[in-house]
């Protein structure tokens, strides 16, 4: 009866896929935007919530008070009309750096994935504990001309970053994603048909210089924000970037078509301290905060399986997302068990007291010979006792049922960067686990083998002999047991 249950597919634990929104930070408010598909090819806004940060939350893209910032997010959750926790987390731009990766054409996955793995072990400048490093091919030459494959590496600093994603998990949002404002505003901005436009964004405490290549951010400058300083240094910045981005190797093109996303004032002064030639091709690009916003939005209308954009996170979006789905298909079990038991054993046990009031009216009646017993009223009374007891022992089953979110932080903690997770599946009997997914290399398997083997949770490690001689891009299939269940029981 109960054998469907008896092993889980964390992957396929629930048919529907949930709403994922656009929760987007900024030093002056914080916007949250969930999108819903409208007809063929068209979007609308499902549920929308803004509220302003105080200065001295955010400066220079560093989170000052995350305490501020869960009081807002908390706010949020109180509307019972949000369509989920799942969220694409939109950060200030200082909170990461795009680079390009000029590759000769015609490589390979594999070839690929040595040349950019080279480059973050010897020429960035921080390491890998130190960064969430993700990274993606460039679609075709974008219009350019070019002739050699393009590599976009996203590097994020975990010192700024981390803060965000504890103050949203303590908040109670769940990220699927990671990006910065630079990466949503490239879904969202009205480049138009030039192939080439230098994107300009002021905050409080920075001005942002972007580079895109028709809709794919390849190069991005933060200068401080200074109104003290010398007027008009935006646009001399402004002209420094493109000479920098018509000269170097690695762009070698001409921007023309410059975007400006500030207010009126701003842009004012930007346009009255340009040159005649740079004044030609200003643009007002529109509402800064707003079209971020809607870019991180619609990223959460992109199946979790297909959205392969740069994540800043230390698992892929669809891992992230299929995890957080998974919790909340356990942390729904769980309640509605605990209702049923509460509401059944209630049931039962106004039925045992009107079984007694009646037993002790027809035993009164009896006395006084006025009341014949009706047939099968002591068995009825038995078998609602009976039923009654089985209720409860249901009850108590679930609360010593392991907490398999335990179990898979735990899972977590064990697998390292180069390895990609493809499917878990937990025996809920045995406590057995079956773990398959891709390494990058034969290292990586090895250190997931070893970290399985000095675990104090999980024992039985078995792993096939083919996976261990293979060189690179090695399958995998580990099958663990869980020493002792009541590790993670309530």
């Amino acid at each position: 009866m109960f054998s469907k249950f008896h092993t889980i597919d964390w992957s396929g634990a629930i048919h529907r896929e949930e709403k994922v929104g656009g929760l987007t930070i900024t030093d002056q408010k914080i916007v949250l935007v969930y999108l819903e598909k409208s007809g063929k090819s068209g979007e609308s806004i499902l549920w929308r919530e803004e509220a302003p940060l105080e200065p001295g939350v955010i400066e220079a893209g560093v989170l000052k008070k995350p305490e501020a910032l869960v009081l807002v997010l908390e706010r949020f959750l109180e509307d019972k009309k949000l369509p989920s926790r799942s969220v694409i987390l939109s950060l200030p731009a200082t909170t990461a750096q795009p680079f390009v990766v000029d590759l000769v054409p015609n490589l390979e996955t594999a070839e690929v994935k040595n040349a950019v793995g080279l480059l973050i072990e010897s020429s960035l400048p921080v390491t890998r504990n130190e960064a969430y490093i993700d990274w993606q091919e460039l679609p075709g030459n974008l219009g350019l001309g070019f002739e050699r494959k393009k590599i976009l590496l996203a590097v994020g600093i975990k010192a700024l970053i981390d803060p965000y994603l504890t103050a949203v998990g303590q908040a109670g949002f769940a990220p699927v994603a990671c990006e910065t404002h630079s990466w949503s505003l490239s879904r969202s901005v009205n480049f138009g048909v030039e192939p080439a436009s230098l994107l300009i964004h002021w905050g409080r405490s920075a001005v942002i210089f972007s580079v895109y290549q028709v809709s794919a951010l390849v190069f991005q400058f933060d200068l401080p924000a200074d109104t003290e300083g010398e007027p008009g240094k935006v646009a001399v910045m402004a002209e420094r970037i493109l000479r920098f981005i018509a000269s170097d190797a690695t762009f070698g093109f001409d921007i023309k078509q410059v975007l400006l996303l500030g207010t009126p004032e701003e842009q004012k002064k930007f346009s009255d301290a340009a040159s005649e030639n740079l004044r030609k091709i200003i643009r007002d690009g529109g509402d800064a905060i707003s079209l971020i916003a809607l870019g991180s939005a619609r990223r959460g209308l992109i199946p979790r399986s297909q959205d392969l954009f740069i994540s800043l996170l230390s698992i892929t979006t669809e891992i992230a997302y299929e995890e957080e789905r998974f919790v909340s298909f356990l942390s729904f079990l769980q309640k509605l068990a605990v209702t049923l038991g509460v509401f059944f054993t209630a049931f039962f046990v106004g039925i045992l007291l009107l079984l007694n009031i009646v037993s002790r009216a027809t035993t009164q009646s009896l006395a006084d010979g006025a009341v014949n017993v009706p047939d099968g009223l002591p068995e009825a009374k038995n078998a609602a006792v009976v039923f009654n007891n089985n209720v409860t022992q249901l009850s108590q089953l679930v609360e010593q049922s392991p907490q398999w979110s335990r179990a898979i932080d735990e899972l977590q903690n064990h697998v390292n960067s180069g390895l990609t997770v493809n499917r878990l599946e937990i025996s809920a009997m045995t406590g057995s686990i079956l773990l398959e997914g891709i390494a990058q290399d034969r290292a990586n398997l090895l250190e997931l083998r070893n970290k399985f083997q000095a675990s104090s949770v999980f024992s039985s490690i078995s792993i096939p002999l083919a996976s261990l001689v293979a060189r690179g891009n090695i399958p995998f299939s580990f099958s663990l047991v869980v020493k002792d269940l009541s590790l993670f029981r309530r």
